[in-house]
């Protein structure tokens, strides 16, 4: 997958997901140990240890899967402040 080291990018994604401020370091950590940890178990750990559900921690990890920026870009779709994400292109 992409690997994206940008709070700013991370920080707006995760907000149009709906992960609060508070939620955002702690799904950062969960998110951190996805290439040890496979996608299957990177959802489970977010939704039973961050209380996500099932959609926004699939949503997550398909953001971990993206390829390119414009994968990325095109997977947040218009609700997301893209700044970020226009940046790295």
């Amino acid at each position: 997958g992409l690997k994206i080291n940008s709070r700013k990018v991370m920080g707006a994604v995760l907000k149009s997901m709906g992960v609060t401020d508070k939620q955002f370091a702690p799904v950062c950590v969960v998110m951190d140990k996805f290439d040890k940890i496979g996608p299957e178990e990177t959802q489970k750990e977010l939704r039973d240890t961050q209380g996500l559900d099932a959609d926004t921690a699939k949503k997550l990890v398909d953001c971990l899967l993206c390829k390119s920026v414009d994968d990325l870009a095109a997977l947040c779709g218009e609700g997301v402040d893209r700044s970020g994400v226009d940046e790295l292109k």
